[in-house]
């Protein structure tokens, strides 16, 4: 049977800088080892330049089991070039039978933590939501959007429910004042994949997709600048913004972020909808409001909906 120092021996020829590869060793190593595999990935995670110990706690915490097995981490550490001198990764069916029963345990267990966090991440999205009126906010005025109005709850923090497609509510981000920049988080527990936050009609006759709530606070008041009748969608990240339009069965548009590293590009492209942006890097719809006005943001929003047709 399979040890997990053997396992930490073969990881230790991966290459932790890609985090495509560290989240699925992450999910490989939590599969087969539950929870005792977090030291083992966490060591070989701090041999990147890039390691932070929050980062990669979270990352472990949201990563589930059984999407991807051991054998990925081997497959990986051959390609390195690691060999076992055992002779590889080949357990004999008792051992497979034993790694499936505890595997099926273990997703069981996983099931039922996540479904209690998720009721209690409504649960707490329902009080904070009672608890809130709609009122201007700092940080609203902060995206020159003074006269916008969202749900302020009594501590200060400006509260964005999250629903499913089939909206219901799954959890809230709050958005809070740092000591030098605004904190986004979510409520704990929420199930973020396929949430998203709707602005406007829904039966309005364009749907765009965005990912953060100044963005498409923006987007929205871009489109009503063009009296054009459209919905905004905010799906809070790129790669939720591509599982929010896997489950939509309609048409829409994506306004996506121009970041740096490509990803919002990269999302957009993976929705397989009419997607633009900011031409200039690192911007935002609601950073091109700031810099160039309104009229140039409802110029891109236009471009969305002509592509749409």
């Amino acid at each position: 049977m399979t040890t997990i120092s053997e396992a930490e021996q073969a990881l230790s020829f991966v290459d932790s800088e890609d985090r495509d590869t560290w989240v699925k060793m992450a999910m490989a190593l939590k599969s087969e080892f539950g929870e005792e595999g977090y030291d083992v990935w966490d060591r070989w995670s701090r041999g990147s330049e890039r390691y932070r110990a929050s980062a990669a706690k979270s990352t472990w915490q949201s990563v589930g089991y059984g999407s991807v097995r051991l054998p990925t981490l081997f497959n990986a550490a051959i390609k390195a070039g690691w060999r076992n001198t055992k002779g590889g990764y080949n357990p004999n069916p008792e051992e497979a039978a034993l790694r499936k029963v505890a595997h099926e345990k273990r997703m069981a267990t996983e099931e039922k933590e996540r479904e209690c966090r998720q009721k209690k991440a409504v649960a707490m999205a329902t009080k904070l939501i009672a608890d809130s009126e709609l009122k201007e906010h700092a940080y609203l005025r902060s995206k020159q959007m003074p006269l916008e109005k969202g749900f302020v709850h009594i501590s200060g923090d400006l509260v964005i429910p999250m629903r499913n497609v089939r909206n219901e509510l799954v959890g809230a981000q709050i958005i809070s004042a740092g000591d030098n920049a605004w904190v986004k988080m979510f409520v704990p527990g929420t199930r973020a994949k396929g949430a998203c936050y709707r602005i406007g009609n829904r039966r309005a006759s364009n749907l765009i997709l965005v990912e953060g709530y100044a963005t498409g606070l923006t987007v929205y008041n871009a489109s009503k600048f063009m009296n054009l009748d459209v919905s905004v969608l905010v799906c809070f990240s790129a790669g939720n913004l591509v599982a929010v339009s896997d489950l939509l069965k309609c048409k829409a548009g994506v306004f996506a972020d121009n970041d740096a590293s490509k990803a919002g590009e990269l999302a957009a492209q993976k929705t397989k909808f009419p997607y633009a942006m900011s031409k200039t890097e690192g911007h935002d719809a609601n950073d091109d409001l700031r810099e160039y006005g309104i009229l140039h943001v409802a110029q891109i929003v236009g471009q969305i909906v002509r592509n749409m047709k």
